[in-house]
C-alpha cells in the first residue's frame, strides 16, 4: 500500500516536470530527453529516500511540486509568511538534495 503512494507521487513528478518543459522556452529536443532521463532517475532514488526526510520537508516538497500549491497557499496552511515558505522550501530542497548524493559514490572497500 505504502508503495503505491511513491508510485503515484513518481507519476506526478513525471508529469509536472514533463509539463514545465513544455511551458518552458524552447530549448533543443535531446536536450530536454536528457533532462527527463536524469529527472527520472533522480525522482526514482527520492522516492526510494522520501521516508528519511522530515515531515515539514515532505509537506512542503510535495506542496509544491506535486500539487501545484504557491508559496501563498501553502503560506496561509501554516500560518507564516510567504517569504517563510521559500526558505523553507530551499531548506527542504538541501535536504532532500543531500539525501539523494548521500551514498551515491561508491564505496571502495
Amino acid at each position: 500500500m505504502e508503495s503505491s503512494s511513491y508510485e503515484v507521487k513518481y507519476e506526478l513528478f513525471k508529469v509536472q516536470k514533463l509539463t514545465r518543459m513544455q511551458q518552458s522556452e524552447p530549448i533543443a529536443e535531446h536536450r530536454q530527453m536528457e533532462d527527463l532521463l536524469i529527472s527520472k532517475e533522480e525522482i526514482e532514488e527520492l522516492v526510494r529516500r522520501w521516508p528519511q526526510l522530515d515531515a515539514k520537508s515532505k509537506y512542503l516538497l510535495e506542496g509544491k511540486y506535486i500539487r501545484g500549491k504557491s508559496d501563498e497557499v501553502m503560506a496561509e496552511e501554516l500560518s507564516i509568511k510567504p517569504a517563510s515558505v521559500r526558505m523553507a522550501l530551499t531548506r527542504a530542497r538541501q535536504c532532500a538534495y543531500q539525501l539523494l548524493t548521500k551514498e551515491q559514490t561508491p564505496s571502495r572497500s
